[in-house]
């Protein structure tokens, strides 16, 4: 489905109008205390070693979520052969810096053959849970306020191929790939966080130093996960590695092969990869097919053995009961199907009472009900598999909560207090590349809407016209689109902020929020960082700034019963997943 964002914290951290008449000024709801008390950070647990007497270590305590599928046992696992999935689009860049937003077709590729500095796998123990992990990290330090060490692996090789053939990855290595992504080429889910990086060097052959410019406790579980383009890359290649053919050479566990354009693109094992006995197949084979239905189809006929991602309620529920099909899944970690951005700087989207109307006339319990069949959950902003940042219902306040519960009467009380007795005619964009439950949702919340006299004439774009609006932000009403992946640096960070870099599609002016978010970024303390992001939260949610139908599904893969160590769930990281699948056959 629609993903076409990142990142990560995992994967860490993702706006709309109408020319109506003049809008009333409503007194703002008070902001929460800017003194947050310290929680353990659930979702986040790193089996890295952070040692400083500043910082506290980041601990973690999962949270309750939908209890995975059993996978299918496993026996000894199986080295060798052919793996055959999808990629639901062409590959539009090879190099995840160059494309900046770091579509899944981009990731796809390059989280193949790369390493991260951290990762989010989703782990045998809990496959639904997402957990920060070291990668090409061994560990890391706080030396002070303003400088962390990260200490890498010793003896990973590259893969073998010219010019590179092999050789060690150093710190060098790493310091040229990331001073690119954070400073001389930020990639769009860095905005948040590179303007406070100063410097990464290399201090010695294993160590590579980040200089920032004050306390920054997101660097590492936000920052250096990244799907975007933090990947590390050959220092020769750091500044473009655009080609496939020339530049792809990782310390990743699989290694370029062959593109064929429009049919498939495929990797083959690395030999040395720096996990010892992983990967197990020989080769993948990412066979292109943009249709749902045709990627079901080969499924069921074995033309290829795996369904990662993007496969509907509706198609999964036949496949459970399918001879030799697998089929597992997980609450989907990323804010879809996503949110109503508004031009809250015009009538009558500027007026609070409005946008409070518009979010209570949206019946989420119906949707989960009507529309996902109760496969999934409702929440305020995020949904409860969002890692440690998420602000559940029962955390607001009742009055808050009020403006996310389904209440028609009292939205038209609140449309005609602002001068709308009648409603009002606008319009909305939405993407027609989109699957289920998007143009389901966008439906059910036309007609909530139009029942409380909102009309909204919808705008239903193909992706190429689509993407002019999302990143230009040049929307005349409003545009519902996905809130971008689970990563605090973007889509509560440049997405809300009123400071440059700034993709503030809903036109937000609010102190308070800049003011939170300076506070979540500046926060010297994890815990207490993520307090201070949940204040944030709390205050879109308060004030309407964006609007969700917050009607969250379940994702489910699917897989023949021959592939072992499946399990369903969040494959926001293809390397780490597809390491680990054999084939018992």
């Amino acid at each position: 489905m629609h993903r076409g964002a990142k990142a990560s914290w995992l994967a860490v951290l993702i706006l709309l109008l109408a020319a109506c008449g003049p809008a009333a000024t409503a007194t703002p709801a008070p902001t929460p205390t800017l003194s947050p008390t310290p929680t353990p950070v659930a979702g986040i647990r790193a089996t890295a070693t952070p040692t400083t007497a500043s910082r506290p270590g980041i601990t973690a305590t999962p949270t309750a979520r939908p209890s995975p599928t059993p996978a299918v046992a496993a026996s000894q696992p199986k080295h060798g052969g052919l793996l055959k999935t999808f990629t639901d689009r062409e590959v539009r860049a090879w190099d995840g810096v160059k494309l900046k937003s770091g579509g899944r077709d981009v990731r796809t590729q390059h989280n193949l053959v790369f390493s991260l500095l951290f990762d989010y796998p989703a782990t045998p123990e809990n496959n639904c849970q997402l957990n920060l992990t070291p990668e090409l990290a061994e560990s890391f330090k706080w030396n002070n306020d303003t400088q962390l060490d990260v200490k890498l692996r010793s003896g990973v090789k590259f893969q073998n191929k010219p010019p590179i053939s092999g050789r060690e990855l150093t710190a060098e290595d790493a310091a040229a790939s990331l001073s690119r992504a954070f400073i001389t080429d930020t990639v769009r889910g860095m905005e948040a966080i590179a303007p406070h990086v100063l410097k990464i060097e290399a201090v010695d052959k294993y160590t590579v130093r980040f200089t920032t410019d004050g306390p920054l406790a997101t660097l590492v579980p936000v920052g250096l996960p990244s799907v975007y383009g933090t990947v590390v890359v050959p220092k020769e290649f750091a500044e473009d590695w655009g080609d496939p053919y020339k530049h792809y050479i990782g310390t990743g566990p699989f290694a370029f092969s062959e593109y064929v354009q429009g049919v498939k693109v495929s990797y083959e094992k690395h030999p040395n990869y720096f996990k010892p006995g992983l990967p197990y197949v020989d080769k993948v084979d990412f066979n292109i097919m943009g249709d749902v239905s045709t990627r079901v189809a080969a499924l069921r006929s074995g033309a290829i053995d795996l369904i990662w991602m993007l496969l509907p309620q509706a198609m999964a529920a036949p496949l459970e009961k399918a001879a030799g099909i697998q089929v597992q899944s997980c609450l989907q970690y990323l804010a879809m199907p996503g949110r109503i951005y508004m031009r809250t700087d015009k009538a009558p989207f500027g007026d609070i009472r409005v946008r409070r109307a518009m979010s209570m006339a949206l019946n989420r319990e119906g949707y989960l009900k009507a529309i996902l069949q109760g496969h999934g959950v409702t929440a305020a902003l995020y949904p409860p598999e969002m890692l440690p940042y998420h602000v559940g219902l029962n955390e607001l306040s009742p009055e808050t909560r009020r403006w996310v519960t389904y209440n028609p009467q009292e939205a038209k009380k609140l449309l005609a207090e602002a001068g709308y007795p009648n409603g009002f005619e606008s319009s909305m964009i939405f993407n027609t590349a989109y699957t289920t439950p998007y143009p389901e949702v966008a439906q059910g919340m036309l007609a909530d809407l139009a029942a409380i006299g909102i009309k909204v004439n919808p705008r239903w774009l193909a992706q190429a016209q689509w993407s002019y609006y999302v990143n230009s932000g040049d929307i005349d009403d409003m545009l519902f689109g996905t809130a971008g992946p689970a990563d605090l640096t973007e889509t509560m960070g440049p997405w809300v902020s009123t400071s440059p870099p700034s993709h503030n599609r809903s036109r937000i002016k609010d102190s308070e929020v800049d003011k939170l978010l300076l506070a979540f970024n500046r926060e010297p303390d994890l815990n207490k960082a993520i307090q201070f992001f949940k204040q944030l939260e709390i205050r879109i949610i308060d004030q309407a700034w964006e609007i969700t139908p917050g009607t969250y599904p379940m994702e489910f893969t699917a897989a023949r019963s021959y592939v072992r160590d499946f399990r369903g769930g969040n494959y926001w990281y293809t390397s780490t997943f597809l390491e680990r699948l054999w084939l018992d056959r």
